[in-house]
């Protein structure tokens, strides 16, 4: 569960979650809540499930996908403001932002001018940090381009990877 904003290890790994509510009764996905005992997710039941999990079930409408707080108002207002202040550590990286994005194409139908107004702050984000980033390349030294060239690739790597996955 995310505090401020997501773990990037458990995004790249496909281990983050995200707020859901059931829109009906499922038999076997019990587990997923550690409140049930049995196999049974009743409707209405709210967990946090796998965003993998979560995409693929919301498609089917079986989840009702919360936004999550790290897609809360000051989040979002902050991406929208200052860019390069949302999780400063992180320099830029596509995967962190696509995951974000892929998750609000998922967000139930209450949350419809949220996500609008997340997914315009996300790209707007993503394509100011990465000029930033370019910007700060180009005082790198060429084993530092390098190493951000291979993270970047790694990166798209994975992101392609997934998409094989999900697939």
């Amino acid at each position: 569960m995310c505090a401020a904003y997501f773990d990037i290890q458990r995004l790249l790994e496909g281990a983050e979650t995200v707020p859901v509510a059931m829109r009906s009764q499922v038999e076997l996905l019990g587990p997923l809540d550690p409140r049930q005992d049995t196999s049974l997710l009743p409707k209405g039941a709210e967990f946090n499930a796998p965003l993998w999990l979560t995409e693929a079930m919301a498609k089917l409408k079986l989840f009702t996908v919360n936004v999550p707080d790290c897609l809360g108002e000051k989040q979002v207002t902050t991406m929208e403001v200052e860019p390069r202040s949302f999780k400063p550590e992180m320099k830029y990286s596509l995967n962190y932002f696509n995951t974000l994005y892929r998750m609000c194409q998922v967000f139930g139908a209450k949350h419809e001018a949220s996500r609008d107004r997340i997914k315009k702050a996300l790209r707007s984000a993503a394509k100011q940090r990465l000029q930033g980033q370019n910007k700060d390349n180009k005082n790198l030294c060429g084993a530092e381009r390098l190493l951000v060239k291979s993270r970047q690739e790694m990166q798209e790597l994975f992101a392609c990877f997934q998409v094989c996955l999900l697939q």
